[in-house]
């Protein structure tokens, strides 16, 4: 019953959201309404839930810094699922500093990149999870250096290049990676598509993992050429990558393991055309319009951890279809477009709870 009456109230305040184009931020019994984002994360207190409309909203990452625990929800940023709202986008950088552990950011197009700290000072950060979000330029877990952020989760994501200057304990699961992935030591990415293919040029741009040390690869599908005979998965010229871990990964490279710099692995699957892995994928960008499922012939269907699917849709919670995030969701939102005599607003809603 109290998840019910929470269902309606919430939905209450996204009328009022959708309707007017306010920014929400509930704290217990108490909601807020704004229409600056500045304004609703500088004046949200700890703890509080923070909910941004479909729309284009901007922040000042060199001003607005997060430095408290705050959870952040979007309406999605999938064009099919936000078709009642328009997804959420934030124009700018989104900036998380020392004091935001546990925070929560999720359904969101963040057009500038996703960054923790402004200095080594700040950097800290623990247990944050970024989960169904579409990051279009980098997602920087640190500022310089060594960061001693740790035991974060990147969730569902759509990504591009990832720097974690050296992060550690920290999960990467079931996200969608368009770039290479730099410095990270002792962190688990389990069920990603890296759908990185080699450039023409010399250097970082024909590896997928560089300086990645001591982690471990489980039921992730590679699409990547070799470059001159070198693979391309941790080098092509020398040695950068050391001690990983490669298990039940599905790769479109001949690679055979154990790899230079004590690269190990164990039943992956290797040199399986493209064409073969994907119902509807092409190059090596991602798609909205894509189907990241496997093919029913397939190598890597059920051949993954406990039987289930390499990919997304591996696990006994796959990728969530749409990357809806967990409050509730509009399905419908029909407005007047003018109040009555009186002053009323007809409005027609419909609104699905999230499980999860």
């Amino acid at each position: 019953m109290k998840y019910f009456v929470f269902i309606i109230a919430f939905s209450l305040c996204l009328v009022s959201v959708f309707a007017q184009n306010r920014i929400t931020v509930q704290n217990g019994n108490q909601t807020t309404f704004y229409t600056n984002l500045d304004s609703a994360i500088i004046n949200s207190p700890s703890g509080a839930t923070i909910l941004i409309p479909g729309g284009n909203w901007s922040i000042s990452g060199a001003t607005t810094q997060i430095d408290k625990k705050l959870y952040i929800y979007g309406v999605g940023h999938y064009p099919d699922s936000t078709k009642a709202t328009g997804r959420t986008q934030i124009s700018g950088d989104v900036c998380f500093i020392s004091g935001a552990d546990s925070s929560v950011i999720s359904g969101i197009y963040i057009s500038g990149s996703l960054r923790f700290g402004t200095s080594s000072a700040n950097q800290k950060i623990k247990y944050l999870t970024i989960s169904r979000c579409n990051i279009k330029d980098s997602l920087k877990l640190g500022f310089e250096g060594n960061t001693e952020a740790q035991n974060n989760l990147i969730s569902e994501c759509v990504l591009n290049t990832i720097i974690g200057f050296n992060q550690q304990n920290t999960v990467f699961d079931k996200n969608i990676i368009n770039d290479n992935i730099r410095y990270f030591d002792n962190c688990k990415f389990n069920n990603n598509i890296f759908l990185k293919k080699r450039h023409d040029g010399n250097g970082l741009e024909n590896r997928i993992l560089v300086y990645i040390n001591n982690c471990i690869f489980t039921d992730n599908v590679f699409l990547q050429e070799s470059y001159y005979g070198f693979d391309c998965i941790v080098n092509h010229d020398g040695v950068s990558s050391f001690n990983n871990t490669f298990y039940n990964n599905l790769l479109t490279q001949n690679t055979t393991f154990p790899l230079p710099g004590n690269n190990v692995g164990l039943d992956n699957i290797v040199n399986v055309a493209q064409s073969d892995i994907f119902e509807n994928q092409t190059g090596s960008a991602f798609d909205y319009r894509h189907d990241y499922h496997l093919r029913s012939a397939c190598p890597g269907k059920n051949a993954g951890l406990n039987g289930y699917d390499i990919g997304l849709y591996g696990t006994n919670v796959p990728y969530k279809e749409g990357a809806v995030p967990l409050v509730p969701h509009f399905i419908k939102a029909d407005l007047a477009p003018e109040a009555t005599a009186n002053g009323m607003l007809k409005v027609t809603i419909e609104v699905e709870a999230q499980k999860r």
